[in-house]
C-alpha cells in the first residue's frame, strides 16, 4: 500500500500536495501481482511527516528519526513512495533527498531507490498518454533528472537492460515519441557534467550526443525539441557545431500522420485548397459563393502564420545569441508589426482561428521576452502593448487571453526587478520603466478587472522601491463599482463580498512544504509557539539566494503566507454567527508575533504584504485594515508603530493614484488620539495634512496634536 497524495490533518485527508497527476504510476503499483509489503499505517504517517519536514537545517535529526522508525524489510515500500510521490513531482528537492539518502548511508536502501526509479521510468515510457499528456511528460522529465543523479552523477552504471538512451531515441523517432524521449534523455544525461566517468569526451556519451546532433539538423523539427537539445549541449559545455552527427537514422521511416515531433505540411494539398485565380475574377460577376471558400481556409492561414512565427522566433533567438547587445531589433520589430497588422486587418476569419492567431503571437512574444533577449526589450514592449494585440487578447470571450497576457507582464516585471532596485537608474532602464508604467495605466483604465484579479501575482515581482507602479496595480477596482470618498464619515465596508483572485495563493507555501503545518496551526484552539518560532526562520532565503534576490527574505512566501492566513480568517468569520470573532484569534496571534519578533527588514516585508491587500471596498480590505490597526494599537514596540506608519504613508505621498483601502486605513489611524502621541508624529503632520486635504474630505482640526 502506497500512501495517498493527501496529507492527514487531525485525522482527515486534506490539502493536495502534488500538482502533477501520478495516476498512471499509482495504477501500475496496484496492478502488481505481488504487492509491495507496507508498514503499519502509523509508521507510514510518521515517514510521510518526516519527508514533509526534512530540510537542510534538520536533516541529521530527521535521518535519525527515519532510521529508528523504518525497518529494512520496508525499504522497497519507502523507495516506491519516495520515487513516485516525491521525486516525480518535486524536482526542486532532488538535491535534498539525495543528501538525506547520503545521511541514512544504507546500501540496500540506495539499491531499492535506483530500482524503483527504473521501474517508474519504464511505466511512463510505456504509457499510452505519454504523447498527448504534458503532465506525464513532466513526470518523466523529473524522473529522468533523478535517474541521472543516482546513477551517472554518482559514477554508477546506467544499466542498458533497464534504460538504454540510444535505443529509446531510435525507437521514439519511428513512433513519433521524441516529444517525450528527448527531454527525458537530456535530463538523464545532464548529470554527465558532474561525472568523472561519463563526462565528454566519454565515447558512450559522445555517441548519444552525435545522435542528438543528427536529430537537431533535421528539417522541420519542432522548435521545442530544438530548444531542449540546445539547452542540453549548453549545460554540458559542448558546442553542438563541433559534434559530428551520426547516421543512425538514415533509412529509418517515421510516422507522418499526427507526429508531434515534426512539422509535416503537405504543400500539394495546401496548393489544391487555394482558390484558383480565375475564381477571383468570376466572383465579381458570377458567383458570391467563392467568398465561402476563402473562409474555409482560415485554419490553414492560421497554421501558416504559426509556422512563419516559429521560424522568425528561432532566427531572432539565434541572432541575439550570436550578437548579444549588438543585435539590431528594428527588422524583427517591423516584421512582427506587419504580421500583427495583416492578421488584424478586416477579412473573413473565424473566431476560433482568430483566437489561435492571438495565442500564437502571445507564445512567440513569451519566447522573445526581455529575460531572454534584453536587447529586444523596447521593441518587445511596443509589440505586446500594440493596439492590434493587447486589446484583442484581453477582449477574447471568456477572458481566455488573460493568462497569456499575465504571463507576458510577469516576465517584463521579473526582468525589471533587479534593474529597479538601485535608486540611481540608467537612462535606458528609466525609459523602459516609464513605458511599463504607461502600459499599466492603460490596463487600469481599460481593463481594471485584469489588474484586480492578478494583483497578487504582480505584487510578487514588483520591487519594494517601485511604489507608484504597485499603487497602479492596487488601485484597480471592478468597472461597475463606484468608490466612495474614503474620508466620508461613518463609512462601512465590513459586509462587502470577497474579491476574485486568479492566482494560486498557497503555491509558495506548498513549494516550501509549509501549508500542512500552517493549516494545523490555524485549526488548533491552543497554539504552539514552537511553530511560530520555526516560521520566523523559514521566511528567510538561503544565503546563496539572498544576494541575487536583493533581500534576506522570501518575498513571494511572505506574501503568500499573509494573504492565505487572511483568506482563512475571512472565510471562517463569514461561516460563524454574526459578531463572533473567535476564528480570527490564530491569525491575529501569528501576525502579532511576527510583527514583534521579526527584524526591521522582515517586519517591513510583512507589513507591505498586508498593505498590498488594502484595495477597493471588499471583505479583504476590511480585514487587513482592521488587522493593521490592531497591530498598531496593541503593540508596545514603538518601532512597530513607526514602520506601520511608514508603510502606509510612503505609498500615499507619491503621485496619484492611491489605493482606496490605504486611505481608509490612514483615516482610521489618525482619528485616534493615540497616534498623535507618538514621538515621530509631529514630523509627519504636514505630510498627512497634504494627503488628507488632497481628497477634500478631512477637516483640518482632525489632524492635530
Amino acid at each position: 500500500m502506497i500512501p495517498s497524495n493527501k496529507v492527514s490533518v487531525h485525522g482527515q485527508e486534506s490539502c493536495e500536495v502534488f500538482p502533477l497527476n501520478i495516476g498512471t504510476l499509482v495504477a501500475a503499483v496496484e496492478r502488481k501481482e505481488n504487492p509491495i509489503p507496507a508498514p503499519p499505517s502509523e509508521v507510514q504517517d510518521k515517514i510521510s511527516f518526516i519527508m514533509n519536514n526534512v530540510s537542510a537545517a534538520n536533516i541529521e535529526s530527521k535521518e535519525k528519526e527515519f532510521t529508528e522508525s523504518l525497518s529494512i524489510q520496508y525499504y522497497p515500500w519507502f523507495a516506491q513512495y519516495v520515487v513516485m510521490k516525491r521525486v516525480s513531482t518535486e524536482r526542486k528537492f532532488h538535491a535534498l533527498y539525495l543528501n538525506f539518502l547520503d545521511k541514512v548511508n544504507s546500501r540496500p536502501l540506495y539499491k531499492e531507490i535506483v530500482q524503483a526509479t527504473y521501474d517508474n521510468c519504464k511505466v511512463l515510457l510505456g504509457s499510452e498518454l505519454i504523447k498527448s499528456s504534458s503532465e506525464e511528460r513532466s513526470l518523466l522529465k523529473n524522473l529522468g533528472s533523478w535517474l541521472g543523479k543516482v546513477t551517472i552523477g554518482r559514477n554508477h552504471v546506467l544499466r542498458a537492460r533497464e534504460i538504454d538512451p540510444k535505443s529509446l531515441i531510435l525507437d521514439a523517432y519511428e513512433k513519433g515519441l521524441l516529444i517525450a524521449i528527448i527531454p527525458f534523455t537530456t535530463k538523464v544525461l545532464e548529470s554527465c557534467q558532474s561525472s568523472i566517468v561519463y563526462q565528454p569526451p566519454n565515447p558512450w556519451t559522445m555517441s548519444i550526443l552525435g545522435l542528438l546532433a543528427e536529430i537537431y539538423s533535421m528539417p522541420q523539427l519542432k522548435m521545442n525539441l530544438m530548444f531542449d537539445i540546445e539547452v542540453f549541449f549548453k549545460n554540458l559545455g559542448v558546442d553542438i557545431k563541433h559534434v559530428k552527427p551520426t547516421s543512425f537514422l538514415k533509412g529509418r521511416t517515421r510516422e507522418v500522420d499526427g507526429n508531434p515531433d515534426f512539422s509535416n505540411k503537405d504543400f500539394g494539398v495546401a496548393q489544391g485548397s487555394q482558390p484558383h485565380m480565375i475564381n477571383e475574377l468570376e466572383s465579381e460577376y458570377i458567383s458570391p459563393h467563392n467568398r465561402a471558400e476563402l473562409t474555409t481556409n482560415a485554419a490553414g492561414h492560421s497554421k501558416s502564420l504559426s509556422q512563419i512565427m516559429t521560424v522568425t522566433v528561432r532566427s531572432l533567438l539565434k541572432d541575439a545569441s550570436d550578437k548579444k547587445t549588438a543585435l539590431n531589433p528594428l527588422p524583427y520589430f517591423r516584421f512582427f508589426i506587419n504580421l500583427l497588422l495583416d492578421s488584424s486587418s478586416p477579412g473573413p476569419m473565424e473566431d476560433g482561428a482568430n483566437y489561435q492567431v492571438l495565442i500564437d503571437f502571445a507564445n512567440a512574444f513569451h519566447a522573445l521576452q526581455p529575460l531572454n533577449i534584453p536587447a529586444f526589450s523596447f521593441a518587445w514592449l511596443e509589440l505586446v502593448s500594440h493596439r492590434s494585440f493587447m486589446p484583442k487578447l484581453l477582449s477574447l470571450n471568456g477572458q481566455k487571453g488573460w493568462p497569456y497576457f499575465q504571463r507576458l507582464l510577469v516576465g517584463l516585471l521579473k526582468f525589471l526587478e533587479p534593474l529597479l532596485r538601485d535608486v540611481e537608474r540608467r537612462p535606458s532602464v528609466h525609459l523602459l520603466y516609464k513605458g511599463t508604467l504607461k502600459v499599466l495605466l492603460v490596463l487600469l483604465h481599460d481593463y481594471p478587472e485584469f489588474l484586480c484579479d492578478y494583483h497578487f501575482t504582480f505584487c510578487n515581482v514588483i520591487p519594494s522601491s517601485c511604489i507608484q507602479m504597485r499603487n497602479i496595480v492596487l488601485c484597480s477596482s471592478p468597472r461597475n463599482m463606484r468608490l466612495p470618498n474614503p474620508f466620508t464619515p461613518n463609512l462601512k465596508i465590513d459586509l462587502l463580498p470577497a474579491p476574485r483572485i486568479l492566482a494560486e495563493v498557497d503555491a509558495a507555501l506548498k513549494e516550501e512544504q509549509m501549508k500542512t503545518h500552517l493549516d494545523e496551526y490555524l485549526s488548533m484552539r491552543q497554539h504552539d509557539s514552537s511553530f511560530l518560532n520555526e516560521l520566523k526562520q523559514r521566511l528567510l532565503l538561503p544565503a546563496s539566494e539572498a544576494d541575487s534576490a536583493g533581500t534576506r527574505y522570501n518575498v513571494p512566501l511572505v506574501n503568500s503566507l499573509v494573504l492565505y492566513v487572511g483568506l482563512q480568517a475571512v472565510q471562517q468569520r463569514e461561516a460563524e454567527a454574526e459578531g463572533q470573532w473567535n476564528a480570527n484569534v490564530a491569525a491575529l496571534q501569528m501576525f502579532k508575533f511576527l510583527s514583534w519578533e521579526l527584524d526591521t527588514e522582515g517586519r517591513f516585508m510583512l507589513l507591505s504584504a498586508m498593505a498590498n491587500q488594502l484595495r477597493y471596498p471588499n471583505s479583504h480590505t476590511h480585514y487587513f485594515a482592521t488587522t493593521i490597526l490592531s497591530l498598531f494599537y496593541e503593540s508596545d514596540h514603538e518601532i512597530v508603530k513607526e514602520q506601520i506608519t511608514r508603510v502606509l504613508l510612503e505609498r500615499l505621498i507619491v503621485q496619484q493614484p492611491h489605493p482606496w483601502g490605504l486611505l481608509i486605513t490612514l483615516r482610521e489611524l489618525i482619528k485616534n488620539d493615540g497616534f498623535w502621541e507618538q514621538k515621530y508624529a509631529p514630523y509627519i503632520k504636514k505630510l498627512i495634512q497634504f494627503v488628507a486635504r488632497s481628497y477634500g474630505g478631512l477637516k483640518p482640526d482632525i489632524v492635530s496634536t
